[in-house]
């Protein structure tokens, strides 16, 4: 494919199209070739004109007096050109906590926000009956912790029928009676919950990393395509493939001149 430099200094541009070439230099010169008829707009593309006046002339009629802009007192000949000006103009809005928590003087910018921190300054008593702590009155986080200790019927392990209080601990303990995947490398030994990890283990550590980067002054390895892929784009420059001593040069030149 026949690469197109820009002839100016200092850019490093290059198009795989003579006429892509063409427009990038009309923008160093400051020409926009296709002029609005309704407006004063200019574009360098015909088809970025034919958007423009679809979307600003042909639904939209043209004012006999313009329009001006309260911000900067820019005029507009249509009353869909101003609002778009002013809407990306104006002033984002500020966010305001308007919730405030009573109790401590937090604020927060939705009102569910602040209901659940409300739950941490109010204290609840156990309602089940027979409950020895029915006195007693706990935090919020406290409260669920309790009814799940002492009020819930627990988790029984279908496979050796073991009972547990919460969940996080049937959850640990499902593990040991799951299948389990052994390193097939002599000597090494190690287990997986999963076939998928047991694979990536054997790849990064018993296979020799084959994928090498090609670029001159670079010697990197990889042992994943993708991450190579990733690493390559480092090399990159305006769609060229720029070898690491170069890559240097040009940074140590751009230090130099204070850029």
């Amino acid at each position: 494919m026949a690469i197109h430099p820009c002839p100016y200094e200092d850019c490093t541009s290059t198009f795989s199209r003579p006429y892509r070439l063409q427009i990038h230099i009309q923008r160093h010169q400051g020409i926009k070739q296709f002029q609005c008829t309704q407006c004063d707009r200019g574009y360098h593309r015909r088809q970025h004109l034919q958007r423009h006046f679809a979307e600003a002339h042909q639904n939209h009629s043209r004012l006999e007096e313009p329009l001006f802009c309260d911000h900067c007192d820019r005029p507009f000949n249509t009353a869909w050109g101003l609002r778009r000006h002013q809407d990306k103009i104006k002033v984002p809005k500020l966010r305001v906590r308007t919730h405030r928590c009573e109790t401590c003087g937090r604020r927060f910018f939705q009102a569910d926000h602040l209901k659940i921190h409300s739950l941490r300054h109010e204290r609840f008593k156990c309602d089940m009956p027979s409950c020895p702590l029915s006195e007693h009155k706990f935090s919020w986080s406290f409260y669920q912790q309790h009814l799940a200790t002492h009020h819930s019927e627990p988790y029984v392990c279908h496979h050796c029928n073991e009972q547990f209080i919460l969940k996080a601990q049937i959850r640990q303990h499902v593990i040991q009676h799951m299948p389990k995947f052994v390193c097939t490398e002599l000597g090494c030994g190690k287990t997986f919950a999963e076939s998928r990890y047991m694979h990536n283990h054997i790849q990064m550590s018993h296979k020799e990393r084959r994928y090498v980067c090609s670029v001159v002054g670079c010697d990197w390895v990889f042992t994943f395509k993708s991450r190579l892929e990733k690493h390559i784009k480092v090399h990159q420059r305006n769609g060229r493939i720029v070898s690491m001593a170069k890559r240097y040069k040009k940074k140590r030149k751009n230090i130099f001149n204070g850029k």
